[in-house]
């Protein structure tokens, strides 16, 4: 660690002199260089999310229990009129705004403790996404410069995300609302209001559809042809229903509406069409565990039953390391992963599916370990 803290100190030179050319105040950087710390408990939690490590059946027993289907539910009613309000204005429901501050910070009461500062500069300077954290800290000492906030009161969790719906510095800039007009748009203070306002702007900005559920369970045809599946392809919903896809609950898609055919843990598990409020939710949190527990626990909160299936606990997933070096192998055989990160978004489904056709796979997208010990030899 003592290595890293030398780079974090040569790191330090190198940043500032770049903040000070995209616009960054002297005083600003002054007292960044004079407060900044590394975090090396920062850099351990960067590789244990909860949702890149667990399978998705343990990560949402956790992420929608009981208990926090039923806090969910408290909150609707203790908050009642102002989410009322709030999905008035921005045209996000309610309970998908109290389904994220549930994911995020079980209702407020695990915001983060990290400086912001630090945790961004500790994983700009080591961490797998260094362009990605150095925006971010630029973005964080803007909304210092703009007199949002003071360096001191920047807290929140290891990533830097910050407030009650746990936004990144850039998204403040892009997103956040001072909803009832009093100055500043204030996502650090007790009162959620403008969390929740900021939240559901971010949503609406996105592209969210009102009355639209995020995705459905469905049954496949028998000779469904697995390489239509993968959030990186749709179609409309009455011509996945025209070719056999059926619905197992009560949901009426508009006509035109696209959708896409998910399959969490492959072709064994069950299969969801996916809506576009999928993908805007995908745009808080790109893990798949993430959208589903957001879209479960929002069902939940607002009435609907839960999953009615049983997840097909039959292999180790992949660790984050081997999904990295999954996408190295692939990539060496001339295949486009979006990266090699770790994280199995739609670029890396879309090569594993060819790479398990090309080799007689079923090729559903999911990085089974099979897949990999295959590439392996």
């Amino acid at each position: 660690m003592a290595m890293a803290e030398g780079s974090f100190r040569n790191w330090i030179v190198c940043f500032v002199s770049h903040a000070r050319q995209v616009g960054i105040e002297e005083s600003v950087l002054e007292e960044f260089e004079r407060r900044v710390r590394f975090n090396a408990e920062v850099w351990k939690m960067a590789s244990s999310q909860a949702e890149h490590v667990l399978p998705i059946w343990e990560y949402l027993d956790v992420a929608v229990s009981a208990k926090r289907v039923s806090d969910g539910s408290l909150v609707m009613q203790t908050h009642g009129e102002l989410l009322a309000d709030i999905e008035a204005r921005f045209r996000v429901e309610a309970d998908v705004l109290a389904a994220i501050w549930g994911i995020e910070t079980a209702y407020g009461t695990k915001k983060g403790s990290f400086p912001v500062i630090d945790a961004l500069s500790t994983l700009a300077c080591i961490g797998h996404r260094i362009e990605l954290f150095d925006k971010e800290l630029i973005a964080a000492l803007q909304i210092v410069q703009s007199g949002c906030s003071r360096i001191d009161d920047l807290i929140g969790s290891w990533a830097g995300a910050m407030g009650h719906m746990q936004f990144m510095p850039s998204s403040y800039l892009a997103f956040a609302v001072d909803f009832h007009d009093r100055g500043t748009a204030n996502i650090w203070c007790d009162d959620p209001t403008d969390s929740f306002a900021s939240a559901a702007n971010f949503l609406h900005g996105h592209g969210w559809e009102p009355g639209l559920r995020w995705a459905v369970r469905v049954s496949l045809p028998s000779d469904f042809d697995y390489l239509q599946c993968g959030l990186h392809q749709d179609r409309l919903a009455e011509e996945w229903i025209r070719s056999g896809v059926a619905p197992l609950d009560q949901v009426c898609f508009p006509n035109r509406c696209r959708a896409s055919i998910v399959l969490p843990v492959g072709a064994q598990g069950p299969a969801f069409l996916a809506t576009g409020n999928f993908h805007v939710i995908r745009e808080y949190n790109r893990s798949l565990s993430y959208v589903f527990a957001v879209g479960h626990l929002s069902d939940r909160i607002g009435g609907r039953s839960e999953f009615r299936t049983r997840w097909p606990q039959i292999e180790t997933p992949l660790s984050r390391e081997e999904i990295a070096e999954l996408q190295e192998l692939l990539v060496a055989l001339g295949h486009d992963t979006g990266g090699v990160d770790g994280i199995a978004g739609p670029a890396t489904t879309f090569s594993i599916q060819h790479y398990q056709s090309s080799v007689n796979l079923v090729p559903d997208g999911f990085p089974h370990r099979r897949v990999l010990e295959r590439l392996r030899g």
